[in-house]
């Protein structure tokens, strides 16, 4: 009996010392869900194009996007097998500990038995109690004997609660071994994956350096359709600032009505895609050494993939620069922000009118390598903020 209330006390801190390690391996189970998720997303539009398209710039970076995606689910997928094999250590260790104890309670229950068998005679029982010398010694002794009963019961039901526990810890413990066995395989495939991009990722990026002298004339195309479509769109942000925006509150599923209140949780404008170029400067993907200034993100999508509006408010402009690939879409919210969606096809919408939350206001224009990609800006008045941290959690 001297051991049943350490095992009442200790039993359940074998279970809550994993639970710090359950919440964290859950955690990584869904970052590694989602992050498989993504990858598949990017693999279907990858698909699409790379038969017929393989070796330019936008293949490049959706090629550097996929890799560092791989990477961060090798990563995850490394931690996820360090916290199993952490768990599996600390279910060991339970299942000994359990042992141990099912033994020594094993071995007192046996004790209580021979005890037992040795005063079970009614007779010496009812002489032992006819024995006592006064009526206080003889309600102590049969007090005795109820609570001796008692305590065989409970040796009993606490003996049978260790087996329960040690089945229960045994299986789970076989669970853990085979979820490791598959980690380990899924580890193995992404370093084998990951190894086969970077060396497809260096081919084509020396492929891509070897055109150097056409690389600069895009980019200084480029550059030009850039300014004169800034110049436009500054232009018609200073018409409209102070034109009255029409807002439709009954028309928006997003909880407050403002466009500055939905800051971080703002739709994304199409419903597949990755971003293919972040916000702001950074090193251009074949030449490192030329820095380019991304006014928003680029978004590759799917083929004809629709684009929607992530706010309601009134069409400013749609405008095409000549030589550019699509057109281009204002749209204000609120007196001092705008939504910009660049390289539209089929548009759907015209100058002055007023959108819903949702609607549909063209397709993602391919460009001539068949890649559809879409510049998508967030403007406050004439300065460009980063839609990342607009949109909900991509």
């Amino acid at each position: 009996m001297k051991y049943l209330g350490w095992l009442l006390w200790l039993l359940p801190c074998g279970l809550w010392a994993q639970e710090i390690a359950v919440d964290s391996l859950q955690k990584l189970e869904n970052e590694r869900i989602a992050n498989q998720k993504r990858i598949q997303e990017i693999d279907k539009i990858l698909i699409e194009t790379r038969q017929k398209h393989r070796d330019n710039e936008a293949e490049l970076r959706a090629l550097t996007t996929q890799t560092q995606n791989v990477q961060q689910l090798t990563a995850t997928i490394t931690k996820e097998i360090e916290l199993l094999g952490n768990k599996i250590i600390t279910t060991e260790t339970e299942i000994m500990r359990l042992e141990a104890t099912l033994k020594e309670y094993t071995d007192e229950y046996k004790a209580m038995v021979y005890m037992a068998s040795k005063t079970n005679n009614k007779v010496e029982k009812l002489s032992f109690l006819f024995s006592s010398e006064s009526v206080q010694q003889l309600m102590a002794r049969m007090e005795y004997f109820d609570q001796y009963a008692e305590s065989r019961k409970k040796q009993i039901e606490a003996i049978k609660k260790i087996r329960d526990d040690l089945r229960a810890e045994k299986a789970d413990l076989e669970e853990q071994k085979q979820a490791k066995q598959e980690l380990l395989r899924q580890k193995n495939t992404e370093r084998q994956r990951l190894s086969d991009m970077r060396s497809e990722r260096s081919g084509m990026l020396k492929k891509l350096r070897d055109k150097e002298q056409q690389l600069m004339l895009n980019l200084e195309k480029q550059k030009q359709i850039d300014s004169k479509l800034a110049e436009v769109l500054t232009s018609a942000v200073e018409v409209s600032m102070n034109t009255p925006v029409i807002r439709r509150n009954s028309e928006t599923q997003i909880n407050k009505a403002s466009f500055a209140q939905n800051k971080s949780i703002l739709l994304w404008p199409v419903k597949q895609g990755f971003v293919s170029r972040k916000f702001g400067k950074q090193p251009h993907p074949i030449e490192p050494k030329i820095t380019v200034d991304n006014l928003g993100i680029d978004i590759r999508t799917p083929t004809n993939e629709i684009i929607q509006t992530i706010f309601m408010g009134t069409v400013v402009i749609v405008y095409k620069v000549p030589g550019d690939i699509g057109q281009t879409i204002m749209i204000q919210h609120d007196s001092n922000y705008f939504t910009v969606y660049k390289n539209v096809k089929n548009v759907l919408v015209k100058q002055g009118q007023n959108v819903k939350l949702r609607q549909h206001i063209g397709q993602v224009q391919e460009n001539a390598d068949g890649i559809s990609e879409l510049q998508f800006q967030i403007w406050q008045q004439k300065a460009r903020l980063n839609p990342i941290d607009w949109l909900s959690s991509y």
